[in-house]
């Protein structure tokens, strides 16, 4: 396996660019994207210096950490990918909830991660926005948190199927 640093990689846009330039690679079977430590995987048998110099010809600076032959986990800290997915940054790519009342009204606020920029802040104001029932939302990227306002009853479960269709999870 290889494992590129990308440290310039900080939103899912950035993730997109890198992951498309290293599925172009001879070689490569999946790749595993993880924005928390910016760092892409790569199984198969691409030959490293040119997963990385794919990877900086799209502007990116790279660092490849490792070469060693373990396999790919798809249950750890990033989702496994084959190179024709966008990158994803919920682990179990399901809804993550808490043992909170299934539904609320008025302002809740939520924990979502992996949010780092704008584009990630309209993803997921664009999602909760669209669920039925919700009046306002709220992203505040610096807490990676959420406020939800709804004058009738929201279901959380909802609220997590959004932020999970934008790409994001609720922390539990």
């Amino acid at each position: 396996m290889i494992t590129v640093h990308v440290p310039a990689m900080t939103a899912r846009a950035d993730a997109r660019v890198v992951s498309a330039s290293i599925s172009d690679v001879p070689g490569v079977r999946t790749l595993r994207v993880d924005l928390t430590t910016r760092t892409v995987q790569v199984t198969g048998s691409a030959d490293p210096a040119v997963v990385a110099a794919a990877v900086t010809a799209t502007g990116y600076a790279v660092e490849v950490q490792s070469l060693a032959k373990s396999p790919v986990r798809p249950n750890s800290c990033a989702a496994t990918l084959a190179p024709d997915r966008i990158p994803h940054n919920n682990p179990r790519g399901v809804p993550v909830l808490s043992a909170t009342p299934r539904t609320f009204i008025g302002a809740t606020t939520f924990t979502v991660t992996g949010m780092t920029c704008a584009h990630c802040q309209r993803a997921v104001t664009e999602e909760i926005s669209a669920v039925d029932g919700v009046d306002s939302v709220s992203v505040d990227l610096p807490t990676g948190t959420v406020t939800v306002t709804a004058a009738r009853p929201v279901d959380r479960a909802d609220i997590a199927a959004a932020v999970d269709e934008a790409g994001y999870a609720l922390v539990p």
